[in-house]
């Protein structure tokens, strides 16, 4: 009986590891953020606001984040327009770790900050 539940649960836990994110180093981030402290989505959301705070021109925002490495989509949605700004695969930083930062803005000026993070699969 151990046996059977072995051979069912132990190949669950070997795929399920082989998936599972590597956690993000502070030697990871962008040269700009690198000294921010702990590593994070919350250090890096409150390092680009205090380089882009609310009311800042979004071309500001647009040059800190390109300055970093950041590929850069101007979009728009049902609530408004926002900078897409990505750091991921392949990049100089990252390997396999993306960054996903959206600047909204209104009239050309920053409104909000939202930062996520996550690992690519393979």
């Amino acid at each position: 009986m151990i046996s059977r539940i072995l051979a069912v649960v132990l190949p669950l836990f070997l795929i399920a590891g082989c998936h599972a994110p590597t956690p993000l180093q502070t030697s990871d981030l962008p040269a700009e953020f690198r000294d921010a402290g702990l590593p994070g989505v919350e250090k890096m959301q409150q390092r680009i606001l205090e380089q882009t705070p609310p009311g800042t021109p979004i071309e500001k925002a647009e040059a800190v984040m390109s300055d970093n490495g950041f590929k850069i989509e101007k979009k728009s949605d049902e609530t408004g327009a926002y900078l897409d700004c990505d750091l991921g695969p392949g990049g100089e930083y990252f390997g396999t770790k993306r960054w996903r930062v959206k600047i909204r803005h209104t009239n050309g000026i920053v409104d909000d900050v939202a930062v996520s993070a996550g690992a690519n699969k393979p």
